[in-house]
């Protein structure tokens, strides 16, 4: 560039002294054939040269544009250089020939044409040489310098969809950890449902085995009604014959003394005798005629009996269908669910293939990256070679390549980032090949397990009876008692209500609960020395029978309860501790004296001790759990009464047993209201009885 300037500073310089000193006239110019040429002439001559530079120019910027947009070669680098020197050429004339033109008779000297000619030709020659190689060099980095804008521009999209594209990824890795969750949650759904077959398989085994126990007991009883109709049958016809044989000697004896009151009417002391005999006789036919009636009265209710037995085995009978068609019908379900299940993993199937499809779409267009990448990478490099050569051959465009290169430079580590967002993605797409592949296995695992539940739940009879949630409404009774406490100054009023299942024991009813239930006596703090007015209602009938309280748990009482006031119930049943213990604590249920509601404990109690007639149920849990408290009562799944709540210790209940069904006798009844003085042995006996019932709770009897 400097040596441009110099050819053109001499130009200048020359041109100068030229026309200082005089030049040659446009008569005296020269024409292209060493003939002189006139100013038309120059003028047209110099517009032909104007126009064949453009066209040269034109060529030229074409050839340039070639060079950035292909590959170099010879033939088009010599092409450029030819076109550049014929350019120079052309200039070099046009300027010779607009400076002949300005040359005029005064200005003339004694220099001619071919001295000026010859003088600067060759200066002129290679200053327009340089300045076309100038700006075709220019032009080329200009072209150069468009490039490196589209590369950049290239790279920049690229780095967009890159980011689209991690962007897309970490989408699909959080679709894939809600889908692990979603498989985690339906294998705990899965676990749960084992859980919940093997408990019902616990329970199915234990139902069975009652079942066989009941049915046992039905056919000895009906083997023990049996033979006791058999006897009684015997016992009929052996009175019969006996009756028979009576009334056969008593016809005899009454022939026998017709004939003789015929023949000796005369012997009255003999007839009188015979006449008493003959009272006699006819009082022992009457006595004979009454034993019958009983007999036949005592057939009848055995009879009775055995109707209410067959009776009661249909109801058995028809439950145990009822049972038997709500295990179908919950087995129905199971399978609906189970096909549901079913349906739920063959849509996670189609979701999981749906991805597949879409990790291998994201590792073409991964590749596809991969190509561009690699197709940028290339023309980074063609871009550098290039910038080299710039380099070498332009010295004035050294600021502007440095300004390139760092660029490129930047344009480089921003494909290094690049590379590393692509193999971080490629490792991603690994990592979700393998999550795809195990996901997959859990989803054959899955398969398996539900095809073994499938199996199981075909195997499984579900044998379900709530008994007790129907039988205790119809065993449970209205149970109040109101009392008048006397004060020194006037009486304290004093009542108390609950709900209390009714229970038969050897043909009579009783009302079971804790003798602060029965008694009203909850309030500890009041007076019990003195009663008054003491009224105990069943069903709004008041109830005259007698309290009595269990002789190996003070706490517990029983009150004995009117047929009249159950017309409306049917009593329970009592199961004892060791029939109780041969069950096992499972399948119970409790229900609240307060308001009569109640539920199935779920596993929630344990026998206090080896050989305990205490049974321990835990309260613990949150609001939907039934607590236990004392005066509750606790059911069999068959509605068998089996015990009453006696005391509560931090987070457990203690519920007492019956080692044998209760007897009322005269040391512990604590209150006969037919007697006059009942009040006051009903004080008596709350004195007695409460003192022992706390003791036992101090001492943490039960648990």
């Amino acid at each position: 560039m400097n040596r441009s300037i110099l050819v053109v500073i001499c130009d200048f310089i020359i041109t100068s002294m030229i026309y200082l000193n005089g030049g040659f006239s446009a008569v005296e110019s020269q024409g292209t054939d060493g003939r002189p040429a006139d100013r038309s002439t120059v003028n047209f001559m110099m517009a032909e040269l104007e126009n064949k530079s453009s066209e040269l120019e034109k060529a030229r910027a074409a050839l340039i544009q070639e060079r950035a947009g292909a590959e170099q070669d010879a033939a088009r680098l010599q092409e450029l250089d030819r076109i550049s020197q014929e350019l120079a050429a052309t200039r070099t004339q046009l300027e010779q020939l607009k400076r002949q033109a300005e040359v005029t008779g005064e200005n003339a000297g004694t220099i001619t044409a071919d001295d000026v000619r010859k003088d600067l030709a060759e200066e002129i020659m290679q200053k327009n040489l340089a300045q076309a190689r100038l700006e075709t060099l220019q032009a080329e980095t200009q072209a150069h310098r468009e490039q490196q804008l589209q590369n950049a521009a290239a790279l920049q999209a690229a780095a967009k969809k890159i980011e689209q594209r991690e962007q897309e990824i970490k989408q699909r890795e959080q679709e894939i950890k809600q889908r692990d969750q979603e498989i985690k949650q339906r294998d705990q759904e899965i676990k749960q449902r084992d859980q919940e077959i093997k408990q019902r398989d616990r329970e199915l085994a234990q139902a069975r085995q009652e079942s066989a126990v009941q049915q046992e007991r039905s056919q000895s009883q009906q083997k023990l009604m049996e033979q006791k109709l058999s006897y009684k049958d015997e016992q009929l016809a052996q009175t019969s014959r006996q009756l028979q044989q009576k009334e056969a000697e008593l016809k005899k004896q009454a022939e026998v003394l017709q004939q003789q009151a015929e023949k000796q009417r005369q012997q009255a002391e003999a007839m009188a005798r015979q006449k008493e005999a003959t009272l006699k006789a006819q009082s022992q036919l009457e006595s004979a005629r009454k034993d019958i009636a009983r007999q036949q009265q005592q057939l009848a209710a055995a009879q009775k009996r055995e109707d209410q037995q067959k009776k009661l085995q249909a109801e058995s009978d028809r439950k145990l269908e009822t049972v038997t068609l709500q295990a179908q019908k919950r087995e129905d379900q199971l399978r609906s669910e189970n096909q549901q299940a079913n349906a739920r993993r063959e849509q996670l199937e189609k979701e999981n293939a749906a991805q597949a499809a879409d990790l291998r779409h994201e590792q073409e267009k991964t590749a596809e990256l991969e190509r561009e990448k690699a197709a940028l990478g290339d023309d980074l490099k063609k871009t550098s070679d290039k910038l080299k050569i710039s380099e070498q051959n332009v010295a004035a465009g050294k600021k502007q390549l440095e300004s390139m290169k760092g660029m490129v430079d930047k344009a480089a580590a921003k494909n290094r980032d690049l590379t590393e967002a692509l193999e971080k993605a490629e490792a991603k797409d690994r990592d979700k090949d393998a999550e795809a592949q195990k996901l997959r296995e859990e989803i054959k695992q899955l398969k398996a397990e539900n095809a073994k539940y499938q199996e199981r739940a075909k195997k499984v009879d579900f044998y379900e009876q709530d008994i007790a949630l129907n039988r205790y409404p119809e065993a449970r009774v209205q149970y109040s008692v109101r009392m008048n406490i006397p004060l020194l100054i006037g009486n304290q009023k004093e009542s108390f209500s609950c709900m209390l299942p009714a229970v038969k024991i050897n043909d009579k009813y009783f009302a079971i609960s804790t003798l602060r239930n029965i008694a009203g006596a909850n309030n500890k703090n009041a007076r019990r020395d003195k009663l008054n007015d003491v009224l105990c209602t069943v069903n709004n009938m008041r109830n005259q029978m007698a309290i009595g309280v269990e002789k190996a748990d003070p706490r517990v009482a029983f009150m004995q309860l009117p047929a009249e006031a159950l017309r409306n119930n049917k009593p329970l049943t009592l199961i004892t501790a060791g029939e109780l213990r041969a069950r096992g604590p499972l399948q119970l249920y409790l229900f609240k004296s307060a308001n009569g509601k109640g539920g199935k404990l779920e596993n929630r109690c344990n026998w206090s001790g080896a050989n305990s007639s205490y049974l321990v149920i835990s309260n613990a849990g949150g609001d939907d759990v039934i607590k236990a408290e004392p005066g509750d009562v606790i059911l069999t799944q068959q509605g068998e009464f089996a015990a009453v709540v006696v005391a509560t210790k931090g987070q457990d209940a203690s519920c007492y047993l019956f080692s044998e069904p209760p007897q009322l006798i005269q040391q512990q009844a604590i209150i006969m209201f037919r007697n006059n003085n009942s009040n006051q042995i009903f004080s008596k006996g709350l004195q007695r009885w409460l003192p022992a019932g706390d003791e036992l709770d101090k001492k943490g009897v039960g648990f």
